[in-house]
């Protein structure tokens, strides 16, 4: 697991700084199109002393890069939220399951019984009732 978040933290911010890398030379190679220049060393900084907003563009990489970072971090959290969802819906899963195979032996068991408790919701007598009817009748035969 540690090594599956290293991977997604450094691929997050591999990405973004390659983004931002690619954003920047993007401004800057349509800035020296734009004015007719060759890419070189002094164009470039001819155009950056002409253009202050390339420096803003400039720092893009590391802007990026930090914000895929704090991207990851909450991708991670809800990785492992998910995670632990996942293993609490398989728990409950197999909880249902063993308390659905308990509940059959029950009924397989307990076919006598529940037969009475229907035949008593018919009758309208339950079985306290009968038993004791049959002590009182009892007792006054002794």
């Amino acid at each position: 697991m540690g090594d599956k978040i290293k991977k997604i933290l450094y691929y997050y911010l591999i990405l973004g700084f390659v983004l931002g890398f690619s954003i920047a030379l993007l401004s800057i190679i349509y800035e020296l199109w734009n004015k007719d220049l060759i890419f070189n060393i002094q164009n470039i900084i001819y155009i950056h002393d002409n253009n202050k907003l390339l420096f803003v563009i400039d720092s893009a990489p590391f802007f990026l890069s930090l914000f895929s970072y704090f991207v990851a971090k909450n991708y991670i959290k809800s990785y492992k939220i998910n995670l632990s969802l996942k293993e609490t819906t398989l728990d409950l899963l197999e909880s249902r399951n063993e308390i659905e195979k308990i509940v059959d032996i029950l009924n397989e068991k307990n076919f006598i019984l529940n037969k009475s408790v229907t035949i008593d919701s018919l009758t309208g007598l339950n079985r306290e009732t009968v038993l004791f009817e049959k002590t009182k009748t009892s007792s006054k035969i002794a």
